[in-house]
């Protein structure tokens, strides 16, 4: 009896770790295309606007604030370097112009021009963020990176 009891016990946890890790990974999977399309989305903008978002800061950063909000993620536009141009927050009160991405998160971009980092720690923010980065090459041959990011701490709520 009591073998019994064990046996059904031990499979009732193997079963919960098991719908956690498939939930997690669910989740994930989900907030991977949330972001890499706010990237993408994002990058459209700044060909419509044009890529020079040191002339065109202010349009492009209400256009990044609505793409962004509708996906519930943060976005910045940063130059070849990784130093924000223009962010997702709005003009006047955003922190995050001039914050230097990591070297790693960049260069972490592959041939079809995206990356995507699980849990990237994101300094600006804070805090560990599931991150996407889309590359653009400019008309005048600059390269602008697109990071949309949104917290890791999400894939744990629920």
């Amino acid at each position: 009896m009591s073998l019994t009891v064990c046996l059904i016990f031990l499979t009732l946890i193997l079963l919960s770790t098991a719908t956690q890790v498939l939930y997690r990974r669910l989740t994930l999977d989900m907030m991977q295309e949330d972001v890499t399309a706010s990237a993408t989305a994002a990058s459209g903008v700044m060909e419509l606007l044009g890529t020079d978002p040191t002339r065109n800061r202010e349009q492009l950063c209400i256009q990044l604030n609505y793409t962004a909000r509708a996906a519930g993620n943060d976005t910045v536009v940063c130059d070849e370097s990784g130093t924000v141009l223009a962010c997702s927050c709005g003009l006047q009160s955003c922190e995050h112009l001039g914050y230097q991405f990591p070297r790693e998160l960049l260069d972490a971009v592959g041939e079809d021009g995206t990356a995507f980092r699980p849990n990237q720690e994101l300094g600006c923010y804070g805090e560990k963020r599931v991150t996407a980065v889309s590359l653009l090459q400019t008309k005048r041959g600059e390269v602008r990176y697109v990071v949309s990011s949104r917290s890791a701490a999400e894939i744990d709520r629920g």
